[in-house]
């Protein structure tokens, strides 16, 4: 900031007190419409950075590292809106000085020596602005994904409670007679296709002693594997698509 007030309201340029700002809007007036707007706007973007910086400096000074967290988050915010806010004014005093320049230039007239070092300056604030903005906007995801990440772990600890309280509670009868089903329907097919190897292998018997196991009746039994024997034509569309589990699975 004590750079750009050097610059901005120094009277180096003109030597009788006029601000720089105003010398550069005032030569270039002659010249182009725009130059008022431009110097207006230069100067009113100054004094919300400046303003924005003091308040920033003060609450720096008044930070520790035992401050609280929600603190010292709310101060890294604050320093990159800070630090946006110099940057808007060093490009628009960059704009107006370039933009004397090329008035000047166009029309033959030498600008003053010293607005080439303004500009040098000029760029260099550039750089250390943006390299500041991408550290400090780093810094601020990373707050936001840290916060993120802990509203996550929440839900999941409330969701792994719910789990852990229904399990304290016991399953439900609901719950239970489905794993049974479940478990009984993966068990009487293993023995029906053991059967139906049986009834290829010519084990009429074997076959109809699981049959009779897992609950199929003997009529039912030797007819269903009879046609499975035959690739499930003889029970029809049915047929073929039970063979066709048993081959896939």
């Amino acid at each position: 900031m004590t750079g750009l007030q050097n610059i901005l309201f120094s009277d180096d340029l003109s030597k009788n007190g006029q601000w720089n700002l105003s010398y550069y809007g005032d030569s270039l007036s002659f010249y182009n419409d725009e130059s008022k707007d431009m110097k207006d706007l230069t100067y009113n973007l100054y004094l919300t950075a400046k303003d924005a910086y003091d308040v920033n400096l003060t609450n720096y000074k008044a930070i520790n590292r035992y401050s609280e967290r929600e603190e010292i988050e709310n101060l890294v915010l604050q320093t990159y809106n800070t630090t946006r806010d110099i940057s808007d004014v060093i490009k628009s005093v960059n704009n107006l000085i370039q933009l004397y320049q090329e008035e000047y230039f166009e029309r033959n007239l030498t600008p003053e020596t010293l607005s080439n070092t303004h500009l040098s300056s000029l760029s260099s604030y550039t750089s250390s602005v943006n390299n500041i903005l991408s550290n400090l906007l780093s810094v601020k995801n990373s707050i936001k994904n840290k916060k993120e990440d802990i509203i996550d772990a929440g839900r999941s600890i409330e969701e792994k409670t719910k789990t852990l309280a229904k399990l304290k509670e016991g399953t439900d009868e609901y719950d239970l007679r489905s794993a049974n089903i479940s478990i009984s329907q993966k068990e009487n097919w293993s023995k029906f296709k053991e059967a139906h190897q049986l009834m290829l292998n010519g084990d009429r018997q074997g076959a109809q002693a699981i049959f009779e196991e897992i609950g199929i009746e003997r009529g039912v039994g030797m007819r269903s594997e009879m046609g499975l024997m035959h690739g499930g034509k003889g029970l029809g569309m049915k047929g073929e698509k039970l063979q066709e589990n048993i081959n896939n699975n």
